[in-house]
């Protein structure tokens, strides 16, 4: 019944869309004006300066709410498009016809996002996996460790998508692992960019930088591996890779094209063939030594971090019989070095 409904719907829509392919206005809404929830109070509108409640032309109190801005920019759309004859930048009815699921999602529709790609189209651009190998295969942790070696797993919250680095939280046994998460991983290798498949849109992507990878993994459910090719190190070397997912162009192409919730998830194909803008052979060596320099400073800092406090004072605490007093795994045989 479903699938004959949404079947008429595409063929109405296509005979509509054969005859005007129309401009089409979007808008993410976020602030409703209110509280959702218990309570449910107005969410006011303050001086940005001061803090204070913005008033009206009565003295009334102005709910803080993206209505007005949508408002706004309706009126805007349509004034434009009735008083000038620029051609129209935004999204129009093919976008959401050509969509092999009539996607009508704002993020994907929005003026940004369409502007961005074809700036993207417009210039020199690749896809990510022409210059770089996203992993697709795992190892089984079970038949490479025995259950009580320590490994580490990284996962997508262990990404600082503000730093752009990786944060390794503490090692746990292998059968904890296969507890919690899975036996199958990825391999992480030094110098891999780890890209968070949740919520792209806060730039969830890392790069691992250590001396040694040795015992270090990644869950296939929350980040991808990117690596560089040996083949192309010296034209697509992967510090500039890093740099250029982290920007812009990128970062609106992994938001609008994630699909499912509003949210968004990403899958390897869409990691795989996003669009990278590729500037000059100079630009990109220059932007590969400055990443190269941060990373650097950034893996002395870490390994400082390490030289100064024992194991047993960076182990997290977590709740147990002594609240604090007792860490998770505390034994004799971890105060060897003692």
């Amino acid at each position: 019944m479903k699938t004959a409904i949404r079947s008429n719907i595409l063929f109405a829509i296509k005979q509509i869309g054969a005859k005007e392919n129309y401009p089409i206005h979007t808008e993410l809404v976020r602030r409703v004006g209110y509280k959702l929830g218990k309570g449910f109070f107005p969410l006011l509108k303050r001086d940005t300066t001061s803090g204070l409640e913005a008033r009206g032309m009565l003295n009334q109190k102005i709910i803080d709410t993206d209505f007005d801005r949508v408002r706004s920019n309706f009126n805007h759309f349509t004034t434009k498009l009735s008083t000038t004859t620029t051609k129209w930048g935004g999204a129009t009815l093919q976008d959401i016809i050509s969509h092999p699921q009539l996607d009508m999602k704002p993020r994907r529709l929005s003026l940004r996002a369409k502007q961005n790609i074809e700036s993207v189209l417009s210039s020199k651009y690749v896809l990510l996996k022409d210059i770089a190998e996203v992993v697709e295969s795992t190892v089984d942790i079970s038949s490479t460790h025995k259950p009580s070696d320590k490994v580490h797993l990284i996962e997508g919250q262990d990404i600082r998508a503000a730093e752009g680095t990786v944060s390794l939280r503490d090692a746990e046994k292998r059968w904890e692992v296969e507890q919690r998460k899975t036996n199958k991983v990825y391999a992480v290798s030094n110098r891999d960019i780890i890209v968070g498949l949740v919520r792209p849109e806060r730039r969830n992507i890392g790069f691992f930088n250590v001396e040694s990878a040795n015992k270090i993994y990644a869950s296939p459910d929350g980040v991808a591996i990117v690596r560089e090719r040996a083949d192309l190190a010296k034209t697509y070397p992967v510090e500039w890779i890093f740099h250029a997912l982290r920007t812009e162009q990128c970062r609106i192409q992994f938001w609008t094209e994630s699909g499912g919730t509003s949210y968004g998830k990403l899958t390897l194909e869409h990691i795989n063939n996003v669009k990278i803008p590729v500037p000059c052979e100079l630009e990109i060596m220059e932007l590969a030594s400055k990443v190269k320099r941060w990373s650097k400073l950034v893996n002395d800092a870490t390994r400082l971090f390490h030289s100064v406090w024992h194991e047993h004072d960076k182990v997290v605490i977590l709740n147990s019989p002594v609240t604090g007093l007792e860490s998770q795994d505390f034994t004799e045989d971890d105060d060897d070095d003692d």
